[in-house]
């Protein structure tokens, strides 16, 4: 999975199926969130809030900044991050119903 946000879903999904991961893998799903991945993850508030204690404001951050208001949400509610927010992703995306991410 990687954001689409620099070249596009459809020319970044062409770039992770050319390395080919059904040749190591049974079965792979492919992830391309537009605009970016953190927007996808706080799109689903009620996993943040669930899984993490964490709050987003409703609506866009200010300049589309997903990664910036993220951070600042889980620095608010004092939830130990030891590096960059995206290390959440793998205890959030088990959790997070995508189609109520993507209709937000």
């Amino acid at each position: 999975m990687i954001d689409a946000s620099s070249v596009g879903p459809s020319r970044q999904r062409r770039r992770i199926e050319e390395l080919e991961l059904d040749r190591n893998y049974a079965r792979s799903v492919v992830g391309c969130p537009d605009p970016e991945v953190e927007a996808w993850l706080g799109a689903d508030h009620a996993a943040l809030q669930r899984e993490l204690g964490v709050a987003l404001p409703d609506g866009e951050p200010p300049r589309g900044d997903w990664k910036r208001a993220l951070q600042d949400a889980v620095q608010s509610a004092a939830v130990p991050l030891l590096g960059d927010v995206m290390q959440l992703a793998l205890d959030l995306v088990p959790t997070l119903d995508l189609q109520a991410a993507g209709a937000a």
